[in-house]
């Protein structure tokens, strides 16, 4: 069974090379309450997963139809104005490609970053779409290329069951209609057809690096989550995954991982009926 995997471990190798330990890395982003924090973090408090309401409210159960289809995109080189990028997935398809078949996936992974691919990745049904690259509050999502805008992902994607997406300000994001009226880019997702979302508010963490079983922490913790919605649906998946880790961290040391991660959507997506 796959656990949870441990950010304290010393193989783990975080982009912030000045820190000497996950303890000091929490400290540093989480823990400072001087001038210098909210530029570093940009992060107050975590916002409620959204289950309900008049638009996630009335979310249909996700059909599965076939073998479940899981499609990923990644940027793998460093864009501008940015710090870090997810290039190790590159060198780790083939241990993606297993973990996806591990929970019953058939997997399509983009991985050149462009957004050209990115709309690609969106075209058609997907039970499960991952996005790995910065974000913008504004500008949208950082491809290679260009910025691809919240609105231009909105209206690209097709019916998707979960999306995770770890980009910066994903939950916060803002859009705006053909009035010129303002919502919430998570209400435009159900609107696509979108079941359910992992969503980043603020400023999202990536750790780089390996675990003690030579696969790669982020890969681990993802595919983690994802077999979890399987067994108990999103929301139990979640409130084990913040457990989890506030068992293993403590909860100021679990911060840096769970609090910048918002649900939206179907509470019980994953679970599969035989109905």
């Amino acid at each position: 069974m796959r656990k949870l995997p441990d950010p304290r471990e010393p193989v783990v190798i975080t982009p912030f090379s000045d820190w000497t330990s996950f303890d000091d890395m929490v400290n540093q982003l989480h823990g400072k309450k001087d001038d210098e924090y909210s530029r570093r973090c940009e992060f107050e408090s975590q916002p409620d997963d959204v289950w309900g309401g008049p638009v996630w409210g009335n979310t249909a159960r996700w059909q599965w139809t076939g073998q479940r289809l899981a499609k990923i995109w990644f940027v793998p080189v460093d864009v501008p104005d940015e710090e870090g990028n997810w290039g190790e997935f590159a060198e780790r398809i083939e241990e993606i490609d297993a973990g996806f078949k591990e929970l019953g996936f058939d997997v399509e992974i983009y991985q050149d970053g462009s957004s050209k691919e990115l709309i690609e990745m969106f075209q058609g049904r997907a039970d499960y779409r991952l996005i790995a690259a910065h974000g913008n509050s504004s500008k949208g999502i950082r491809a290679v290329d260009r910025h691809v805008s919240w609105v231009e992902i909105e209206d690209s994607i097709g019916a998707t069951g979960l999306l995770h997406m770890v980009s910066c300000w994903s939950f916060d994001a803002v859009c705006a209609d053909e009035d010129e009226e303002e919502y919430p880019l998570h209400h435009g997702l159900a609107h696509a057809r979108c079941s359910a979302a992992i969503l980043s508010t603020g400023v999202g963490h990536y750790f780089r690096g390996k675990i003690k079983t030579d696969r790669v922490f982020e890969i681990e913790r993802l595919l983690w989550v994802l077999g979890r919605c399987l067994k108990v649906g999103l929301r139990g998946a979640m409130e084990d995954y913040r457990d989890g880790y506030e068992s293993m961290l403590g909860k100021h040391g679990a911060s840096i991982l769970v609090d910048h991660e918002v649900a939206v959507g179907d509470p019980e997506w994953g679970i599969i009926r035989n109905s």
